[in-house]
């Protein structure tokens, strides 16, 4: 599968069914190439899934489920080669982020074995990548080009969103580990989603922390809601311990935000009352005008 494969399953498992029409503008391409699209999707898919339509469009079904959530996951994206231009992209940013410094640009050229045109232009969508972030490539004519990171949430959050999928295996090597927090959130019978957001995060502030990154950047209106919880205390202690690294308290805070995005048993009720509360408070400003504070 390669990146337009993973973008039409991302919208027809976000739509649901959708017609030719809103499928080839998602993509911006006439509808006789978005049908040579699904039909290669559908190819890739294999036993996995199968794109059916119907008098309303074009709609996933699945087969199996267990080759279905591989696919899902991103387990695939790795194994895509650098003629694909996001995999390109999720590439240069991954060795800007590691590296930290300048970089010149025939270096980042050679090591994906494209021209100096084809990288000017990736870099230009790298940075189209980042203009929601407190993120820049900065570039310097005879120095090559370096990432300015602002924030390190954001800088969480741009690999979280853009580069996990691609190198996932170089950013976290200790599988078993995963698998235990898995099993023991799962056990808990905490979310999936919540569960899967909490096993990248970890990963990336990990990876973050080795690469001597400074937690920055966490919103003033962010509260962490959750109890003093043994068994995210037991997790965390066990990251900590396995991977040699100590969170700050507000690192410890932001790697418990997946579990304050949904209703939960490990959210403290007192600490949800007190936040519903101020969230929904009237407040008169300076010209009497009301606000809500959110």
């Amino acid at each position: 599968m390669n990146s337009l494969d993973y973008r039409l399953l991302r919208y027809l498992l976000a739509n649901g069914t959708s017609d030719l029409d809103e499928l080839a503008e998602s993509e911006n391409v006439s509808t006789r190439t978005m049908q040579k699209y699904i039909h290669e999707l559908g190819e890739s898919l294999g036993d996995a899934a199968e794109i059916r339509i119907n008098k309303n469009g074009y709609f996933l079904h699945i087969l199996d489920y267990r080759q279905f959530a591989l696919i899902q996951s991103g387990v695939f994206k790795q194994n895509i080669d650098n003629n694909d231009k996001q995999k390109r992209q999720a590439e240069i940013l991954f060795r800007l982020i590691k590296e930290r410094q300048f970089i010149p640009m025939d270096e980042i050229a050679d090591q994906l074995t494209v021209s100096r045109g084809t990288l000017l232009k990736d870099l230009e969508a790298c940075r189209a990548w980042l203009k929601n972030y407190d993120l820049q490539i900065e570039g310097a004519t005879s120095r090559g080009v370096k990432l300015q990171v602002g924030s390190t949430v954001d800088l969480t959050m741009l690999i979280y969103n853009h580069l996990f999928d691609y190198v996932q295996s170089r950013i976290f090597t200790d599988k078993t580990l995963v698998a235990s927090v898995v099993s023991r959130l799962n056990s808990a019978k905490i979310k999936t989603s919540t569960t899967q957001i909490f096993e990248k995060i970890m990963q990336i502030i990990v990876f973050l922390k080795k690469h001597h990154y400074v937690f920055s950047g966490i919103s003033p209106y962010y509260t962490n809601l959750m109890d003093d919880s043994p068994l995210f205390i037991n997790i965390v202690g066990d990251i900590e311990d396995r991977c040699h690294v100590s969170f700050s308290q507000e690192e410890y805070d932001f790697l418990a935000f997946p579990f304050n995005l949904y209703a939960n048993k490990l959210l403290s009720p007192a600490k949800l009352k007190v936040k519903v509360h101020l969230n929904f408070q009237v407040k008169c400003n300076d010209d009497n005008e009301f606000l809500i504070v959110v």
